[in-house]
């Protein structure tokens, strides 16, 4: 459950499995702390020509290894979206634009697309405007599962190929 309040974002989140709770978090304003270090600034230029090098070639590898890995990557991306069930997806939105005729066109606008979106089983959206301010606030309350068997098989497959292999070897140099 997500309550959006211009640019404050509050709420609740929470993860089961089996019907046990794994973890529950609240959600909070964040507050800003603006606190600059600059101590670590100065460090001898001879050095860092060759750090940026190294990054340079240990970048353009990793870019390669990405490109020939995409097969098996995108196998496991789409297991993954497949194993993705929306068991409910609720969006309240009110919107004010501060002149009533703007805020009028957008409703009328995202009201087309409510009608639409309101087909889809356990989905629901509603808009409210507010003619008389400017806000932008949103209500999210949303309810799904992820079947991990699909996502683990695609996985183990892709750890079996030499590229997937090598881009995780260097992944964990860099790191």
């Amino acid at each position: 459950m997500l309550d959006i309040n211009g640019f404050k974002i509050t709420g609740n989140f929470k993860i089961k499995w089996i019907g046990i709770k794994l973890i529950q978090k609240e959600i909070e304003p964040s507050k800003n702390t603006n606190k600059v270090d600059r101590e670590h600034d100065i460090e001898d230029k001879g050095n860092n020509q060759d750090k940026s090098d190294k990054n340079n070639k240990d970048i353009l590898r990793i870019i390669t290894l990405i490109y020939e890995s995409s097969p098996y990557l995108i196998r496991i991306f789409q297991a993954f979206l497949n194993s993705i069930i929306v068991e409910k997806f609720l969006l309240k939105l009110n919107i004010g634009l501060g002149d009533p005729y703007d805020t009028a066109m957008v409703f009328g606008y995202l009201s087309a697309a409510r009608a639409l979106i309101n087909l889809i089983p356990k989905i629901i959206f509603s808009i409210e405007p507010d003619f008389n301010r400017e806000c932008i606030s949103a209500q999210i309350d949303f309810k799904f599962k992820i079947r991990l068997l699909k996502i683990t098989v695609e996985s183990l497959r892709a750890l079996t190929k030499k590229p997937v292999r090598a881009l995780l070897n260097s992944f964990r140099k860099m790191g």
